[in-house]
């Protein structure tokens, strides 16, 4: 289960929202609140929308969708892993913890898998050519897909990779 989902599932929009003092009113159908988000922060009438089955809400005024971590975001001006953090530890749950992935190319010995090599020259040249002109860019794709096109042996792929990392 990814971060954000495990949040959406836990943490009720509610209660963030009745957090930063919105006053939803319930209604038969839906619940009603003023948002102050958009235009200078008033709201003469209730223009905002909770929704307890995607536990997110809707501003018609601001025209956006919000759950719980976006609202953070935006109300306390957070980026996307301040603001999981902040909910985990406001509403009790366990910080998340990355695993960091191992780096399958520091391992001198283990043996080369042609995918993953392929997958990481791809990389390498998109984020390399973004900065070539175009016709350079051009050339060096050409050029991989040309290689992607034969059958390359581990070895080959292996030599590719070096020449990449030291273009």
């Amino acid at each position: 289960m990814k971060r954000s989902e495990r949040i959406k599932e836990k943490i009720s929009i509610f209660s963030v929202l009745h957090s930063y003092n919105y006053d939803v009113v319930n209604t038969p159908t839906e619940q009603q609140f003023r948002c102050n988000l958009h235009g200078d922060g008033s709201d003469s009438s209730p223009s905002a929308r909770a929704y307890p089955d995607s536990n997110s809400w809707y501003c018609f005024a601001c025209g956006r969708t919000r759950d719980a971590i976006s609202t953070v975001m935006e109300i306390e001006g957070l980026n996307f892993n301040q603001a999981c953090r902040a909910l985990e530890l406001k509403y009790g749950l366990p910080v998340w913890q990355y695993k960091e992935k191992a780096d399958p190319f520091e391992d001198k010995s283990a043996p080369v898998d042609t995918n993953t090599l392929k997958l990481r020259v791809e990389k390498m040249l998109e984020s390399r050519t973004r900065d070539l002109p175009l016709e350079r860019s051009l050339v060096m794709w050409e050029a991989y897909n040309m290689l992607c096109s034969i059958d390359s042996t581990d070895k080959q792929w292996a030599k590719l990779y070096g020449k990449v990392l030291n273009a």
